[in-house]
């Protein structure tokens, strides 16, 4: 055997070294393969990656085609957005949330809305009840959103909106009253509908059902604020396209980045019809995308989904390299958290983060760790962030820029990524788009099948999740606290919106929502129209959540 070893000089040599040694001692599986199927080799060499090109295939740090990532000094020079996500029950109590992260050290604030927030309900209406301020947090005026700020120098932090138009408009409405200048706030608003359909199945009814064209019609909406942001907000991201929730229904690492620039291109073209130029909308988009478990494959997929964008862009006309930029925030998988053991969930939480943080990621949510049970803990929610602020402050990895390049397992692995994730998106623009894709269920039906996959490798064990199919706990008792959300909550939102409309001026309201109704009726008949301005005057005159958004869809009344 000794003498075996010594004379090892070739791969080959090498390879019946290990035939021999397997007789004894087997490999753990037949075969391995990533998360989205690629099979893995037992050792990757230079011959894998020999038709990998340095400057057109990896190049440098905000070099096109960006693989290394998309600033020169990356997080040489700071540290990525420490941007935790902050809403539950009402107002105030995510006000006092979000103060609390911010004492303990976050960089950039991350507010998310409840169910009836997002599908345009105001909270007395019946189809809320239930939801109000469990999911997120409960939004339906100005009032509200001037609650949620309060006490917050808003415009002096980077803001992420979780939810679409309508607290876009609130939140200009707040700081145009409070007399600053909207040009200088900072932040982004998700506002991807395609992220409400395909990734939020509760949503996905609320448009889906309005017939055809609504789908259609809310990208239009969501070109609005594009333009919108692109003429007075130039340091607003006016778009988060959106692959996370994308996964979390059911895609892959392959599917997850497909489907979210599939969707891109779609506002890309809208925007385009409408006369905007490309170079100009295109740096201020942004993306958001997932962390699973499989450590190398995520960090090749960040790597590889930026050359994909920028080739995309190239494809569309884009000249400036800015436009051609995946600027993208990630937040780590919430189906990998589990309801059983759930401090285990720390653990799966710090591999996410580091993984996004070797991906090259802007800005970065690590779940909670009681993210299975519920919206977190003040203390889940600090030990949550102290993650990235360990890894950030304590681990180096980020002490050399794109530290994976040059392996021959990630290259190759962002090579075959990119190919895959490029083939998908233009097997999509084939077949329509992602409009047409959407209304004919083509891109529902990869979802379940890939969710349905997903849950079946759980059950036959083929997939390990620790605490669930191995290395379970008999009898195991809860150990962590559970945040509750009161039915108080629900009574001090019903009151709330009662009282804005008995106490706003009548006749500033009906005059406001008279113009909402105008534009929207010019819209039908004119896409172009824009109807950023006339919301942001009806919230301002005290206008609800749900006027506001019965107006918007009056054209789009649900037909089953």
């Amino acid at each position: 055997m000794i003498d075996f070893i010594n004379n090892i000089e070739t791969y080959e040599d090498w390879d019946r070294f290990v035939q021999m040694f397997m007789i004894k001692f087997p490999e753990r599986k037949k075969e391995f393969r990533t998360d989205s199927g690629i099979k893995i080799k037992r050792l990757y060499r230079p011959e894998d990656i020999k038709d990998v090109n340095y400057k057109e295939d990896i190049g440098y740090p905000s070099v096109p085609p960006f693989v290394r990532g998309v600033y020169p000094t990356m997080h040489r020079g700071r540290f990525w957005t420490q941007r935790l996500i902050a809403g539950t029950g009402t107002p105030e109590d995510t006000n006092e949330r979000l103060k609390f992260l911010i004492s303990q050290g976050q960089t950039g604030l991350n507010v998310i809305y409840d169910l009836p927030s997002h599908r345009g309900i105001d909270p007395d209406d019946p189809r809320a009840k239930g939801e109000i301020g469990k999911d997120g947090v409960n939004c339906c005026c100005l009032k509200d959103q001037r609650a949620i700020f309060k006490d917050i120098d808003y415009k002096n932090y980077s803001v992420s909106q979780i939810t679409a138009i309508h607290v876009l408009a609130m939140y200009i409405a707040m700081a145009e009253l409070d007399g600053v200048e909207i040009s200088k706030l900072r932040g982004t608003v998700q506002s991807d509908m395609f992220n409400a359909i395909q990734g939020c199945g509760a949503l996905a009814s609320d448009i889906t059902r309005r017939g055809k064209g609504a789908i259609d019609y809310a990208v239009d909406i969501c070109v609005d604020i594009i333009e919108f942001c692109t003429k007075f907000m130039p340091k607003w991201y006016p778009i988060s396209i959106v692959g996370r929730n994308i996964r979390e229904a059911g895609a892959d690492a392959v599917s997850e980045i497909a489907l979210a620039f599939s969707n891109g291109l779609a506002f890309i073209d809208k925007a385009i019809e409408r006369g905007l130029n490309i170079d100009e909308f295109g740096e201020r988009l942004s993306f958001m995308f997932c962390c699973e478990n499989d450590f190398f494959e995520e960090i090749a997929k960040f790597r590889a989904a930026r050359k994909v964008w920028h080739r995309l862009m190239k494809e569309k006309g884009a000249k400036n390299p800015l436009a051609m930029v995946v600027r993208m925030h990630v937040q780590n998988s919430s189906i990998a958290y589990t309801a059983q053991q759930p401090l285990n969930n720390i653990i799966r939480g710090t591999l996410h983060t580091t993984a996004a943080v070797l991906g090259g990621a802007q800005s970065l949510h690590t779940n909670a760790y009681d993210e299975a049970w519920g919206l977190p803990t003040k203390k889940a929610a600090r030990i949550a962030l102290r993650t990235q602020q360990i890894i950030a402050e304590e681990s180096r990895v980020m002490n050399t820029i794109d530290p994976l390049a040059g392996s021959y397992y990630i290259e190759w692995l962002t090579k075959e990524l990119e190919e895959k994730i490029y083939n998908m998106v233009k097997e999509m623009q084939e077949k329509g788009g992602s409009v047409k894709l959407t209304e004919n269920g083509w891109i529902a039906s990869i979802l379940e099948e890939n969710a349905y996959k997903y849950q079946k490798e759980i059950q036959d064990e083929e997939r390990i999740v620790v605490g669930v199919n191995k290395y379970t706990l008999e009898d195991e008792e809860l150990d962590i606290e559970i945040h509750e959300i009161s039915e108080e909550v629900t009574e001090h939102q019903i009151e709330r919106v009662k009282k804005v409309r008995a106490e706003r001026d009548e006749l500033e309201w009906r005059k406001a929502m008279t113009e909402l109704k105008k534009a929207c009726d010019a819209k039908e008949k004119d896409p172009s129209v824009n109807i950023m301005r006339p919301l942001i005057e009806a919230y301002k005159a005290g206008a609800t959540l749900g006027e506001c958004y019965d107006t918007i869809w009056s054209d789009y009344r649900f037909i089953g």
